[in-house]
């Protein structure tokens, strides 16, 4: 069955100490386009781009050697593929405000999960933010106070992109956009305690093995 017609935001940018990038971050966002718009506005782009880039300023959760510098709106058809072509935005990096201690190593990511309220598989959804700057408490997860910051934090930035700063005439929220052809916007959000490991991540990191060591 086909997609309905929605938006796909995507956030991109480095993570490595000094600026340097020794790995990528990204995620992305489905917004829903109730209004079937004609064309990507340019307007719309704008304020979006603007929320994404405040968003990461004000994250304080996320090791500050790990940065914002690409985002891309896209609108998206019933096949899945892009309508026309996205409008692009690479910018000087945003940093991260969070701890400057690397505690975890690239490959670890602070999932947040989406929820819409209403069950089965196809209307929920989770993006994986960079990697954090918390400390793990005895039980092997970070603490309830820094999770509830992280959510607090995110819930402030989808609330953002949902009120499109007065653009509300395309009226986009964040949704989970279904293969089965139907959106379901995001009512909620819940950030876990415990860690989670991106696999993508750690493929993509270049490997510094030791002189092998003989077996007799």
């Amino acid at each position: 069955m086909p997609y309905a017609n929605h938006y796909r935001l995507s956030l991109a940018g480095p993570m490595g100490a000094g600026g340097g990038s020794v790995e990528r971050w990204s995620f992305r966002l489905n917004l829903s386009d109730p209004a079937g718009s004609a064309t990507l506005d340019e307007g719309l782009a704008t304020d979006m781009f603007a929320d994404c880039k405040a968003w990461a300023a004000a994250e304080t959760g996320i090791w500050l050697g790990s940065s914002l510098d690409t985002l891309k709106l896209a609108r998206i058809g019933p096949n899945g593929l892009y309508r026309e072509d996205a409008i692009v935005d690479e910018f000087p990096a945003v940093q991260f405000a969070g701890g400057t201690t690397l505690s975890f190593p690239f490959q670890v990511a602070l999932a947040i999960s989406l929820d819409t309220g209403q069950r089965g598989p196809r209307k929920r959804g989770r993006v994986y933010l960079p990697t954090p700057s918390v400390g793990l408490e005895t039980d092997g997860q970070f603490g309830a106070s820094s999770a509830e910051g992280f959510r607090n934090r995110f819930a402030t930035f989808l609330n953002n992109l949902n009120n499109a700063g007065g653009l509300d005439a395309n009226a986009p929220n964040v949704t989970i956009a279904s293969s089965f052809g139907f959106n379901t916007d995001v009512t909620s959000i819940r950030v876990g305690r415990v860690l989670d490991t991106q696999r993508r991540r750690r493929r993509s990191l270049p490997e510094d093995y030791t002189a092998p060591a003989a077996i007799s």
